[in-house]
């Protein structure tokens, strides 16, 4: 079976690749200079030359902060790149594999969001997404839209690579403590969309086209995670650890609002597809266990 996977050099494409290896499908990885998701026509010459099976969508605008100021850039990428891509897999008869995020959610409450609870982005990007999400639905006839949270990776911008850069030369870090939600491994995911692929193709090329939730098995602060990360990284380490300090959203003052709360119910996806939330502290560890001790 053929796959294409647009975003090959993000969080979740690189550890695609690197799972995938092994796989009897054939993977085309391909970045924004292959295909370009803001292009029809680099999306139609594509889909002519490869006649993929399924598409996985991992690119993405995923600068929070920035698309408050250029929600024209992050539109055409998350919303209407979605938008051309669900109609060149309609032509085609294609899977689209989809995903999108937590931040969709109202961020209200404390009861992890389920599938169908009802969306109320609060940032710019949490609203391209989910427009792109009801692209895919509107102009896809089977596709698969993965809400997921907090992604990490052994490599690119996110907060466990953030927590280590700053904690070896800072005596003190300053950690949001009001915003709950569940950390998730690039590689969880990764091994997630590998096993919804092989359950399509199980199922004759058939699938409960839907959104579903996929992250971490279990939530905490951003204040939480920062202290898993920093007792796992000093560990071994004969320095001291830098000190944690909790503060408010309010205080942080961040251009984009973000959800207090954005846990997920994910028993819908291991109902149907049999996957359980994303072990992230084991893959932690691992991450980590490789940097080298002082």
């Amino acid at each position: 079976m053929k796959i294409l996977v647009t975003g090959r050099n993000g969080q979740v494409g690189s550890a695609l690749q690197q799972i995938s290896i092994d796989s009897k499908d054939e993977f085309y990885f391909t970045d924004r200079k292959q295909l370009d998701i803001t292009c029809n026509e680099s999306i139609k010459n594509v889909f002519s030359k490869l006649q993929p099976q399924v598409l996985i969508n991992c690119a993405a605008y995923t600068d929070v902060e920035k698309a408050e100021s250029e929600k024209k850039l992050a539109h055409a990428v998350n919303s209407y790149g979605c938008k051309y891509l669900a109609d060149r897999c309609k032509i085609h008869n294609c899977l689209f594999i989809h995903i999108s995020t937590d931040y969709v959610y109202s961020g209200e409450g404390k009861i992890p969001f389920r599938e169908t609870d009802k969306t109320a982005p609060k940032s710019i990007y949490g609203l391209t997404k989910l427009k792109g999400e009801n692209f895919v639905k509107e102009n896809c006839d089977s596709y698969v839209i993965l809400r997921t949270s907090w992604v990490f990776d052994e490599n690119g911008k996110n907060f466990v690579n953030t927590i280590k850069k700053l904690s070896l030369k800072s005596n003190e870090l300053r950690i949001i403590s009001d915003q709950t939600g569940s950390p998730t491994s690039a590689h969880g995911i990764a091994k997630a969309l590998l096993k919804i692929i092989k359950h399509y193709e199980n199922n004759n090329f058939s699938i409960n086209s839907g959104i579903y939730n996929f992250s971490g098995k279990s939530y905490l602060t951003w204040y939480d995670f920062a202290k898993v990360i920093c007792d796992l990284l000093f560990k071994d380490r004969l320095e001291p650890q830098p000190k944690l300090i909790p503060i408010s959203t309010d205080e942080f003052q961040a251009k984009a609002p973000r959800p207090k709360f954005s846990a997920m119910d994910i028993s819908k996806i291991h109902r149907e597809f049999d996957i359980i939330g994303d072990d992230w502290t084991n893959v932690l560890k691992k991450y980590l266990s490789k940097e080298k001790k002082l």
